[in-house]
């Protein structure tokens, strides 16, 4: 099947300060998002590679692409929405009439890996969707409005989403169609397919692949892409 993947990198990262959007700070000499972006151009279930992006950045975006090189994937690039999910739907109608999977993954996790990408795309081939999260591995309780706990939640039923999310193309397209005509907005994609009562598989996330939205998500990603790298060269000299 065709495979097209959507990568929204249109928000303003208010949560992580003042300064240039989140998705091109630059971590470990290189802009985020063109970090995650490199992951799906080397991913071999991936045919195409749709970046949303806030419309005064498209230049910047360009030149970033330009300098780094190495694209061949990148079929749009595409103008974000007032929200995310208006992004993604800019990125829905932009793509080739021949793609059947549609991979939705967040521009601010680039840690990603190729398994999972590859797990997630094999998992919606067989059941239609499927959706990486991860279980709660602390006691979750459930409050009021004024911060007083209502209820303890069984955390063996309860999981955290992440990203890729992938969806059957049909299944996605109408989804948004519905949600877009009853003014409908959704935390993620997967929000907007459940509420037609279509099942989602879940897929067995990462822990390091983390959504970079605040400045301590970025220290830790720093100290993270550093603890790779020493990792990497140590092992080069093993060999």
């Amino acid at each position: 099947m065709v495979t097209a993947a959507i990568i929204p990198a249109a928000g303003k990262g208010i949560r992580m300060g003042p300064g240039i959007p989140k998705q091109f700070r630059s971590l470990a000499g290189e802009p985020i998002v063109l970090r995650t972006l490199q992951v799906f151009e080397a991913c071999p279930e991936i045919d195409s590679i749709l970046p949303v992006l806030p419309s005064d950045h498209i230049e910047i975006f360009q030149d970033m692409m330009r300098r780094a090189g190495g694209f061949t994937k990148i079929s749009n690039l595409v103008v974000g929405g007032e929200q995310r999910q208006d992004s993604v739907y800019n990125g829905l109608t932009r793509l080739d009439s021949e793609v059947d999977l549609v991979v939705v993954h967040d521009g601010v996790r680039p840690f990603v890996t190729h398994n999972l990408i590859r797990s997630c795309i094999e998992t919606a081939y067989s059941h239609g969707a499927a959706v990486a999260a991860l279980s709660a591995q602390e006691t979750v309780k459930l409050t009021n409005p004024e911060g007083w706990i209502q209820e303890t939640l069984p955390r063996d039923m309860i999981y955290l989403a992440q990203t890729p999310q992938v969806f059957r193309r049909e299944l996605l397209v109408e989804a948004f169609r519905q949600a877009k005509n009853e003014g409908y907005y959704g935390t993620d994609e997967a929000s907007l397919v459940e509420r037609m009562g279509i099942g989602i598989k879940l897929v067995a996330g990462e822990r390091w692949n983390i959504k970079i939205t605040t400045p301590e998500d970025f220290v830790w990603a720093q100290v993270y892409s550093e603890s790779k790298a020493r990792t990497t060269v140590i092992f080069e000299g093993m060999q």
